[in-house]
């Protein structure tokens, strides 16, 4: 049960980093705009559920359970709340990263360098 849950957490780290962080779903839907309407200047438009972290953390854990053979109520309750956490996460990651840059500075400041 440890396994299924902590896959879960990882399944949700990456498209949290995919869908919110590297600009991956922006460069598609530009890509996608420009495919099918070449001589028309870029319009942003929704892409969901490929823009949304929720639906990617749901759709892709649930399919995750379902290959495993590891759906019960719990499991999908877990998955749920990892869905609904998955905005949390994106500002945990954007905190560290901010965090990990301060302490860089404050080497630098401390080295001289």
């Amino acid at each position: 049960m440890f396994s299924v849950v902590f896959n879960l957490f990882l399944i949700q780290a990456i498209v949290v980093s995919l869908v919110d962080l590297s600009g991956f779903v922006e460069t598609v839907k530009h890509w996608i705009y420009k495919w099918l309407w070449p001589n028309r200047p870029y319009r942003d438009f929704d892409f969901k559920p490929w823009s949304c972290d929720y639906c990617m953390t749901h759709h892709i854990g649930l399919l995750y359970l379902l290959i495993v053979g590891k759906w019960s109520l719990l499991t999908y309750t877990i998955l749920l709340s990892l869905c609904f956490l998955a905005p949390l996460l994106k500002d945990i990651f954007i905190m560290v990263k901010d965090m990990v840059t301060k302490l860089i500075d404050l080497l630098y400041t401390l080295f001289k360098l």
